[in-house]
């Protein structure tokens, strides 16, 4: 694998406010009416982060080791998410066998990444559960994230052999890295608004890797505008300021303000909330050392 890449710390305060909006969304907290676009945050980081590391590998070695990238992923994830799933199982088992039988049902899809297909196809919705809840129904977005690093290494990778062979230099293969993830990440913006129905529950599009992807994208375009220059890698302390407090500061009336039930977050929100915090991670990636 490539060099060990800069720690960026301002990145763990944008975590933490992504992390802060979601558990104040799920406790109910009249204050953030969307803190659901935490999910959105988190999103962008991961597509940023993981890009980074890929596009620093396959330019340093000429390829991708996708079996030991993705081994990586299996050892970040699946301990985690599986002492969750187990220790879950067998507490509901003994407090609540209803919380019981629907964990069983979600168990394996929960554990091996499609979480969010399985409830999509079994027409779960995440905004009117009848009765007791899944205890895994927020695993759809760590499903989608694992759909992301099972597929968009390859599509890289594809595209950085296919330049080579055409002996296309560095900046020719950047190009083609931001053209084809920008396209797909417009696809996907176009996907949820042409899917979303007023009329109709908005779970397949809330839960939908297609239609939620750009936002990794949208990190991962970032990723690789920064790591082939196309973008200034260092800012000045007041624009640094001015982008990154703006952005936060937009986001989070955007949270407070706008009522999570809204048409608005599946006709452009989630995609400007998405921008806000590409220019969010870029102001803080940027700021002098």
């Amino acid at each position: 694998m490539g060099k060990k890449r800069r720690y960026i710390t301002g990145l763990d305060g944008i975590r933490a406010i992504a992390v802060i909006m979601v558990l104040a969304y799920h406790l109910k907290l009249a204050l953030f009416k969307s803190g659901f676009l935490g999910v959105t945050v988190f999103f962008v980081l991961s597509g940023y982060l993981i890009t980074g590391i890929l596009i620093s590998e396959v330019e340093e070695e000429g390829t991708i080791d996708l079996k030991n990238f993705w081994l990586r992923r299996i050892r970040r994830l699946v301990p985690a998410v599986m002492s969750m799933a187990v220790v879950i199982i067998f507490v509901s088992a003994v407090v609540n066998r209803i919380i019981f039988t629907k964990g069983c049902k979600d168990f394996l899809a929960s554990v091996l990444g499609f979480n969010n297909w399985w409830q999509i196809f079994n027409k779960v919705s995440y905004f009117e559960a009848a009765g007791v809840p899944s205890p895994f129904t927020h695993c759809w977005s760590l499903a989608i994230e694992t759909q992301f690093y099972l597929i968009y290494p390859l599509i890289l990778l594809g595209i950085y052999k296919l330049a080579k062979s055409r002996g296309e230099g560095r900046a020719k293969r950047g190009l083609l890295f931001a053209g084809v993830t920008l396209l797909l990440a417009l696809i996907s913006v176009i996907l949820m608004i042409v899917l979303f129905d007023p009329q109709q529950d908005a779970s397949r599009v809330y839960y939908g890797t297609d239609t939620r992807a750009f936002s990794l994208l949208f990190g991962a375009l970032l990723a690789i505008l920064w790591e082939y220059r196309m973008v200034p890698r260092r800012l000045s302390a007041s624009v640094n300021m001015v982008l990154g407090s703006v952005s936060f500061a937009v986001l989070l009336v955007m949270t407070i303000a706008i009522n999570g039930s809204s048409n608005f977050w599946y006709r452009g929100g989630q995609f400007f909330g998405t921008i806000l915090t590409v220019l969010m991670v870029y102001a803080v990636s940027g700021r002098k050392t």
